[in-house]
């Protein structure tokens, strides 16, 4: 496996992993293919339930409904595109599930394709603290995971076939109003990533 992942932050409640993977494919088919939900439920191994369009473009505000199996244990998660630079990076964050994540992909292009870099901030809520040491296991192993696979499929030139959406529960409580409610308050976002995450700690 060529990923690279390391711990660059460690909290109480919390800790920050930064993953790093060589990619052989443009910077614009990379940007093409993360910004579509089917390649994420693929790589990441995720039950994709809104959008029921998994090949459309993510944009500013999308919201993204899945079931992520953690452990023994399957969780509702929804996240929001908090912020996207067309060909530089695109930045992720929840709204509801078993932790607050951030995460944030940044690419540069190389002689041979695109050195990808994934930070993912993750903080576990209230009296959860304690499943720190088990939390920070498996996003290891899921991050390096992902990314492993990300780079197969785009190399072989498949952005991810095993991601499905389903009608079963079309609102859920979220959906069309997390996706309107994100884009009024993030649609003016655009800053570079170490703005971002320094604002988003401030």
């Amino acid at each position: 496996m060529s990923v690279r992942i390391s711990e660059v932050d460690s909290t109480d409640h919390g800790f920050s992993l930064l993953v790093e993977q060589d990619v052989a494919v443009t910077a614009q088919e990379f940007d093409l293919a993360l910004g579509r939900p089917r390649g994420m439920g693929r790589w990441f191994g995720i039950h994709v339930t809104w959008p029921t369009s998994l090949d459309n473009q993510l944009h500013v505000g999308s919201a993204i409904e899945f079931d992520a199996p953690v452990g023994p244990f399957t969780f509702d998660y929804v996240m929001i595109v908090a912020d996207r630079v067309p060909g530089e990076s695109l930045m992720l964050r929840t709204t509801k599930g078993f932790a607050d994540v951030i995460m944030e992909y940044a690419w540069q292009p190389t002689s041979s394709g695109v050195t990808v870099q994934l930070r993912a901030d993750f903080r576990l809520r209230g009296g959860l603290w304690w499943k720190r040491p088990w939390a920070r296991m498996m996003a290891h192993r899921r991050l390096a995971q992902g990314l492993e696979r990300m780079r197969r499929d785009l190399a072989a030139g498949q952005p991810g076939e095993l991601a499905t959406s389903s009608t079963e529960h079309p609102s859920r409580g979220t959906g069309h109003g997390v996706r309107a409610a994100a884009h009024g308050r993030h649609a003016g976002t655009h800053h570079k990533a170490t703005g971002r995450r320094r604002a988003q700690r401030a």
